[in-house]
């Protein structure tokens, strides 16, 4: 009896995008007449896997970030099967974001992430540590949610931050702070900043500074939910950090939840590194990675995921022997088997040939029941 499973073909993790892999952003332009609130429209997703990497210095690598080479989905329609028209940094992004010192490197963050691709590198230096993108559209009511992944690469206390802004004003960042001009830090914690005044530059928060520590070389996973408030009052802003479960946004508790700020808009965002500090404290450039950049309206549009749907595994009789078959050359995918599916053990399978066209593994008709499927390493 030979059978092929193909419910267990695709792996499901529980930090991605509701989009398919190959999509990078995707969001919808909203242009609300003066006064009217303006919630957001669409979801958008970054895992900055474009194949190639982009290095700092590098005129012709940078242009591979700077025009989306690779990219879909950031556009006017939302359409996730289309190339994106809004490019990060000064081609079409707000002011001040610029993609000089910005690197893309191979390797993903070791987070619940996507387990392939690329990551951005933002280190300071140059004058520039900046790479920022606009939304598309300005937001100022609803709820409005980002995720992404981080991970400091150097020792530093410099700050290293995704920020939110409206226009060049900067509205709320999370990360690790120390600023050129403050000499209060978050010693090395993560936290949150709100308005970049509170006052001169101050972290601040509910508790604003958490009890987790950035570290070097350790990946966390951040989730930012505001929710608008179009009465006059302050928006409320909370956010998870390192969640162990993403199933259900009421069994989590915000190490952020703070109130007494007002928003007012958000219309781009940044990832950030901050460079050398001499006074009111000597600080190391700052050198961070960021990963899987997600927005969307609702909790799900930032924290699940769909992978592409596996190659068609079918089963052939030639002569003595069984052949399980599926299409050449079938990229990133493994052909597994098990002699039950109740035990539920999977072993790589030995032996695929491919003709070109078609890979294959054949085994003989009389060697009992066995299950096979495809997929991800």
């Amino acid at each position: 009896m030979w059978k092929t499973n193909m419910t267990e073909s695709s792996r499901l993790l529980p930090m991605k995008a509701n989009c398919p892999l190959l999509s990078r952003i995707a969001l919808t332009v909203f242009l609300p007449l003066p006064g009217w609130a303006a919630p957001y429209v669409g979801t958008a997703y970054e895992s900055f896997s474009y194949g190639t990497a982009v290095e700092a210095g590098n005129a012709t690598m940078d242009g591979n970030l700077d025009l989306n080479n690779g990219g879909t989905g950031w556009n006017a329609t939302g359409n996730p099967a289309l190339p994106n028209t809004t490019a990060w940094g000064g081609a079409g992004a707000v002011a001040p974001f610029i993609v000089a010192s910005t690197t893309v490197a191979a390797g993903s963050l070791a987070s619940i992430a996507d387990p392939a691709g690329n990551r951005i590198h933002v280190t300071a230096g140059s004058g520039a540590a900046n790479a920022g993108r606009s939304l598309g559209q300005t937001v100022d009511s609803g709820s409005l949610y980002f995720s992404f992944s981080v991970q400091r690469l150097n020792e530093t206390q410099r700050t290293i931050n995704f920020a939110l802004f409206a226009g060049t004003s900067e509205k709320l960042g999370f990360g690790q702070y120390a600023t050129a001009t403050v000499g209060a830090t978050s010693a090395g914690n993560l936290a949150a900043v709100f308005l970049n005044s509170n006052p001169t530059n101050l972290v601040a928060g509910s508790p604003g500074v958490t009890p987790i520590a950035m570290g070097t070389g350790v990946p966390h996973q951040v989730i930012i939910r505001i929710d608008f408030n179009t009465n006059g009052s302050n928006d409320r802003v909370r956010i998870y950090l390192d969640p162990a479960s993403a199933a259900d946004e009421g069994i989590l508790t915000p190490y952020v939840d703070n109130s007494n700020f007002d928003m007012g808009a958000i219309t781009s965002l940044r990832p950030f590194a901050g460079g050398t500090t001499t006074s009111p404290v000597a600080l190391t450039a700052a050198s961070g990675a960021f990963d899987e950049i997600r927005v969307g309206a609702t909790f799900a549009s930032v924290t699940s995921a769909v992978y592409p749907a596996p190659p068609p595994l079918s089963i052939q009789q030639v002569g003595a022997t069984v052949r399980v078959i599926w299409p050449y050359p079938s990229t990133g995918w493994d052909l597994h088997q098990s002699d039950s599916l109740t035990i539920g053990t999977w072993t790589p399978s030995i032996g695929v040939m491919d003709d070109g066209t078609l890979k294959f593994l054949e085994i003989p008709s009389a060697s009992g029941a066995r299950f096979f499927r495809l997929a991800k390493p």
